[in-house]
């Protein structure tokens, strides 16, 4: 691909039942990850499952507050983290093929994500709710394309005034 990343993973378990988990700590605010869309919001997950091999059979954030530790992730079977669903086959799919297909439906994404980066394509195109909670409205790209296309019907509950 012509680049190379340098990441560092929160934490890596060591499964009972085999295998490795990649755990993300997040604070604040949790936000469930979609891992079945186009547009993944936990990408840096799937780079740390490009980075760590075929081993990995769950992958979650870890969201920790002052209430509770929460995880939200996928696993190749359901329960290997507390709480985390197992991976969902495409229909037709031998479950026992579900995290084989979909881990190689990660990779793509991620690379596909990684080569948009490299080549210098940065649509400002936000996901719905990205800017709910926003705090950088000063530096925020959004009314860029507002200006550009002269339309703001698509954004207009996005925008920052």
């Amino acid at each position: 691909m012509g680049a190379q990343l340098r990441i560092r993973i929160d934490r890596v378990d060591a499964l009972e039942s085999g295998g490795r988990a990649i755990l993300d700590y997040k604070s604040g605010r949790r936000t469930a990850a979609d891992w079945y869309g186009e547009r993944p919001s936990h990408p840096q997950l799937l780079a740390y499952l490009a980075a760590l091999g075929e081993d990995v059979v769950a992958m979650a954030t870890v969201n920790v507050t002052a209430r509770e530790v929460r995880f939200d992730g996928i696993a190749n079977s359901a329960e290997l983290l507390p709480k985390v669903r197992g991976v969902e086959g495409a229909f037709g799919t031998d479950p026992l093929d579900a995290w084989p297909i979909r881990r190689q439906e990660w990779l793509s994404r991620v690379e596909h994500l990684a080569a948009d980066f490299l080549a210098g394509r940065a649509v400002v195109d936000p996901k719905p709710g990205a800017c709910d909670y926003c705090h950088v409205a000063s530096i925020c790209r959004i009314s860029d394309r507002v200006a550009a296309t002269g339309n703001d019907a698509s954004v207009s509950e996005t925008t920052h005034e």
